[in-house]
C-alpha cells in the first residue's frame, strides 16, 4: 500500500510514528503549514508518498509522477475537486463535435499512465496526464494499460489541469524529455483558494528543436486558440460563438 511520508522526509506508519528507516526524500524544514513540500521538489500543491515497486502496478490511486528509483509518488495535497475533472471531459465533448463536423474520429482516453520502462521491462518511470487526445486513432499503435513512451504512438494533445498544482517546473519538462508534440495547460475560471494568484486561461506549448514555445493556437487543431479553447471548456452551456468554431475547426 501507499505509505506517507513525514516531515523531511521519514516514513510514517499510518499512526503516526516515525518508521526506522532513514530519509527518503530531503524535503525543506520548517513549519508544515509555511511550506509547499512540493514546490522544491518541482510540484508544487503536491505531497509525496511511498509506492513501492512491487505494488505500482495495482495502485489506483492518483498522482503527477513516480519514480522507481526513490518509489515516491508526488500526489495532489488537495482531494480531487469536480473542477479538476470537468475541463478534462468537456474537452472530450468538444472534440467529439469536432470530430463529427470533419467526419472522422477522435479519442479522448481520459486521465491515463504515461509510462518508460526500463531495460528490463520494468516500470521505470510513470507520469499521469488529466487528458490525452488521438486525432487520428485508426493510425495509431493499439493501447495497452498505459501509454508506453519508446513503443506506442503518443498522443496528438496532452491536456494538464493546474487547479491546485503547477505543471510549469518539474512534468513540463518531463513532457519535453518524453517527446510529447502539444501540451494544453488550462487554469479553470473556477479556482481554489489555495491557488488564487493563478490566472485564469488556457496556454498552448509546442514541441519545437529548442523545447517547448508558446504558440496563439493549435498546431493539432489548426485555427483553434487558446483563448476560444479556454472559453468552451468553461463554459456551462456552448454557446452559439463556441458551436460555430467547433464546426470551423473541423472543415
Amino acid at each position: 500500500m501507499a505509505e506517507p511520508i513525514g516531515d523531511r522526509g521519514q516514513q510514517r506508519h499510518p499512526t503516526g510514528r516515525r518508521a526506522e528507516q532513514g530519509p527518503l526524500v530531503d524535503l525543506p524544514r520548517g513549519g508544515s503549514k509555511a511550506r509547499d513540500e512540493g514546490a522544491a521538489h518541482g510540484f508544487p500543491g503536491c505531497r509525496p508518498i511511498r509506492i513501492p515497486r512491487g505494488e505500482i502496478a495495482d495502485y489506483e490511486g492518483r498522482f503527477e509522477y513516480w519514480d522507481a528509483e526513490t518509489e515516491i509518488a508526488w500526489t495532489a495535497c488537495e482531494p480531487t475537486s469536480v473542477y479538476h475533472e470537468l475541463p478534462g471531459q468537456r474537452l472530450a465533448r468538444l472534440t467529439e463535435r469536432i470530430a463529427a463536423a470533419r467526419g472522422a474520429p477522435i479519442e479522448s482516453y481520459g486521465s491515463g499512465d504515461l509510462l518508460v520502462r526500463d531495460a528490463d521491462g520494468k516500470r521505470h518511470r510513470i507520469m499521469q496526464a488529466d487528458q490525452v487526445l488521438y486525432l487520428h486513432p485508426g493510425e495509431a499503435r493499439p493501447l495497452g494499460h498505459a501509454i508506453e513512451v519508446g513503443h506506442d504512438d503518443l498522443p496528438d494533445v496532452v491536456l494538464e489541469v493546474d487547479l491546485t498544482t503547477d505543471v510549469r517546473p518539474r512534468k513540463m519538462g518531463i513532457y519535453r524529455e518524453w517527446g510529447f508534440g502539444e501540451l494544453w495547460v488550462e487554469v479553470p475560471d473556477n479556482r481554489a483558494p489555495s491557488r488564487p494568484n493563478r490566472k485564469p486561461g488556457l496556454t498552448i506549448r509546442a514541441l519545437g528543436p529548442a523545447g517547448y514555445e508558446e504558440v496563439p493556437a493549435s498546431r493539432a487543431f489548426p485555427t483553434w486558440t487558446a483563448r476560444e479553447i479556454h472559453a468552451a471548456i468553461n463554459e456551462k452551456a456552448l454557446s452559439e460563438s463556441t458551436v460555430a468554431v467547433l464546426r470551423r475547426v473541423g472543415r
